[in-house]
């Protein structure tokens, strides 16, 4: 069962030609300090997944202005309302590879991400290249008050072969546990990208890992205490012919507290294509209310819901990351996104 819209907004991008004729613009981000670490998904999560990719070998010296991909950041926003699931529809004339996004609101609101679905119209099944959409889901306890869902959506230009294999896995019952779902590159092609999404009724589940691995990507829900209908995860792997992305993560340490978070950085050069996390500990408690990819790295909080947690918890954080070309300085590789509102 499919979440049904509550709410909706859109965000656009410039056209492919007039990203390659204009100026890029530059936005200036917050300046966080960096926690970056090779991962094995499986050793974070402590689940069953492949451990990262060893990426191909990258350009570190300059980027090429003919092969090396532009890479834009599309935003949108909801409205501000108490209803409890919203949803941002973004479009773009390249292809969304990944994205995120943030709840902006009380913190007692109580707000994860649900949907990170990049190449999805309106988050069906079928694939869109120019469309994404971003949710986020309240928990069932939460006192309503007024809340807003920024998403951010991660459009590539001049990335050859882009394709969306994705998996899906339904629980058939009511009763059943956590699902997980892996999609996987086709043959030839490596994982640039990545998205997940779960379906149920708003509040039942919650999106509690999305990891990239070895050209694959794991995406997986938890349900939340005495759920009424069945559920179901997605998992999203956007892949192309092209180097694999460097895939790079960030973590917190063991603790109760009620919120922490954690930073992926890119290496120089490099900037974020696909962004993912993953929760360890008070798994059912936890919640996802920032994923917000920037110029070079992806900024992640975790808070746990209403309930208190009752143990130690951990939080990663997974970026996939690419060489783009600044078509304004093409002596060295991009520094920066442009960020197009």
């Amino acid at each position: 069962m499919s979440e049904a819209s509550v709410n909706s907004a859109t965000g656009t991008a410039r056209s492919e030609e007039a990203i390659a004729a204009a100026p890029v613009r530059v936005r200036t981000w917050w300046k966080v300090a960096a926690v970056a670490a090779s991962t094995v998904v499986a050793a974070t999560l402590a689940i069953s997944a492949p451990a990262a990719a060893a990426p191909a070998a990258q350009n570190n010296t300059a980027a090429d202005p003919f092969t090396d991909p532009i890479i834009t950041i599309v935003h949108g926003t909801s409205e501000t309302t108490t209803n409890p699931w919203k949803a941002v529809d973004l479009r773009c004339g390249g292809h969304f590879i990944g994205g995120g996004g943030y709840v902006a609101g009380p913190v007692s609101q109580n707000v994860g991400l649900s949907q990170i679905a990049p190449g999805s119209r309106g988050g069906a099944l079928l694939d869109d290249p120019h469309a994404m959409r971003v949710s986020a889901t309240a928990a069932p306890e939460t006192t309503p008050a007024n809340w807003t869902l920024h998403a951010y959506g991660i459009c590539a230009y001049r990335l050859q072969g882009v394709e969306y294999r994705r998996d899906y896995v339904s629980a058939a019952q009511a009763g059943r546990g956590p699902l997980s779902a892996m999609a996987r590159c086709s043959p030839g092609k490596s994982l640039v990208g990545m998205g997940g999404q779960s379906f149920a009724i708003p509040g039942q589940v919650r999106l509690s890992t999305l990891a990239p691995g070895n050209d694959v990507v794991l995406a997986r829900v938890t349900p939340q205490p005495n759920p009424t209908a069945s559920w179901a995860v997605q998992s999203i792997a956007v892949c192309a012919d092209h180097d694999a992305a460097e895939i790079v993560s960030g973590h917190t340490g063991l603790d109760d507290r009620d919120a922490m978070s954690a930073t992926a950085q890119c290496p120089a050069g490099q900037h974020p294509t696909g962004a993912g996390f993953g929760h360890g500990g008070e798994e059912g408690n936890l919640m996802q209310s920032l994923l917000m990819p920037t110029s070079d790295r992806l900024l992640a909080t975790t808070r746990t819901d209403t309930r208190t947690a009752t143990g130690n918890w951990l939080s990663s954080t997974y970026a996939l990351c690419l060489t783009a070309y600044d078509p304004n300085n093409p002596t060295r590789m991009n520094s920066r996104l442009s960020i197009w509102r």
